[in-house]
């Protein structure tokens, strides 16, 4: 009985000292053949048969080019951490993320794409944006110190706000968001005018044509604002005699010379020329406003001349009937029989 408890206590001890072999950790159960050589117990990594694939942390790029212990400080090899910060440097000061791949390739630590980094932090570099140098924004950028910034404009663009004269923006209380008016992506600070679409006839380069004072806010949108004389002073068609709309876009195009002028609210307004049974009987407006300084007055009779007694026998029994355009219209004001 004696000698069996020897027994015993000796297969334990070896299997301590079995244990305490492994220096590598009891969780790291691999053929040694795989990294070492029976000549020496040192590792080469080219000749490593081991693939670091079967971890979650694959070699690749600049990562698989360096030795095991500068991240396996320890011989236990599972207490190696996978954190980028857990092997690099914090050259950047917890200014940034500390997922280093956010920003850098493994391939060779350069960062690929500015642009894309930035518009993923909400600010993407179009435009003027794209050709600054970092450290006009971020002026420590030279100590690879990138410090979080206000994305809002006038952030960084205030001394231009308050310092613009023409016009001037604080006194016109212009928004402080300067992609309201301006147009980011553009070569130069230009305007938008997306609100009043300068473009055709109203492609006007001089600020000053629309806008007489200081105050651009009073500026209107509205047709006649800038051009009355235009609508007062034209006779072929008396604009004021016909009482026409002061909205010229209701007849005038943006086209340079505001031609060709099609009053396609006619049909609504006033009475079908471009569908019921008028559509494609007439080539030009003179064809009934026979007057062209006064559009109010109208012909039915210049094209239905020939049908008076057609006509006359027609409404022999309408009272009142009169064989006259205006009494033409009062009847008929769509056109139809």
């Amino acid at each position: 009985m004696y000698r069996l408890s020897q027994i015993i206590l000796i297969l334990v001890f070896a299997l301590q000292i079995n244990y305490g072999q492994n220096p590598h950790g009891k969780d790291f159960i691999i053929d040694c053949a795989r990294c070492h050589t029976s000549d020496s117990w040192d590792v080469d990594i080219k000749n490593i048969s081991f693939d670091h694939k079967e971890t979650h942390f694959v070699l690749e790029g600049m990562h698989s080019n360096i030795n095991c212990n500068e991240c396996h400080k320890s011989l236990i090899l599972s207490e190696v951490k996978d954190e980028c910060i857990d092997c690099h440097e914090d050259i950047h000061n917890g200014t940034v993320s500390p997922n280093c791949s956010e920003c850098h390739s493994d391939e060779d630590w350069l960062i690929e794409d500015f642009s894309a980094i930035h518009e993923e932090k909400g600010f993407p570099l179009v435009g003027l944006h794209w050709v600054l140098d970092c450290s006009e924004c971020h002026e420590k950028s030279v100590e690879l110190i990138f410090e979080p910034l206000d994305n809002a404009c006038i952030a960084c663009h205030e001394s231009n706000y308050n310092n613009t004269t023409s016009p001037n923006h604080i006194e016109e209380n212009f928004p402080e968001e300067c992609d309201q008016c301006h147009e980011l992506e553009a070569e130069t600070w230009i305007i938008s005018h997306d609100f009043f679409p300068l473009e055709k006839a109203h492609n006007i380069k001089d600020c000053s044509s629309c806008h007489t004072s200081s105050n651009y806010m009073d500026t209107s949108p509205e047709c006649y604002s800038c051009h009355s004389k235009d609508y007062d002073n034209t006779v072929n068609p008396d604009h004021q005699v016909g009482s026409f709309s002061k909205d010229c876009s209701e007849c005038h195009s943006l086209d340079p010379g505001w031609s060709p002028a099609k009053y396609e609210n006619h049909d609504e307004n006033d009475f079908p020329i471009f569908s019921g049974k008028h559509k494609g009987e007439w080539s030009q407006c003179s064809d009934c406003h026979i007057d062209p300084g006064d559009y109010s007055v109208f012909t039915c009779l210049d094209c239905h001349k020939h049908e008076k007694s057609k006509m006359d026998d027609k409404h022999d029994e309408e009272s009142g009937y009169v064989y006259e355009s205006e009494a033409c219209y009062k009847c008929h004001p769509d056109g139809s029989e």
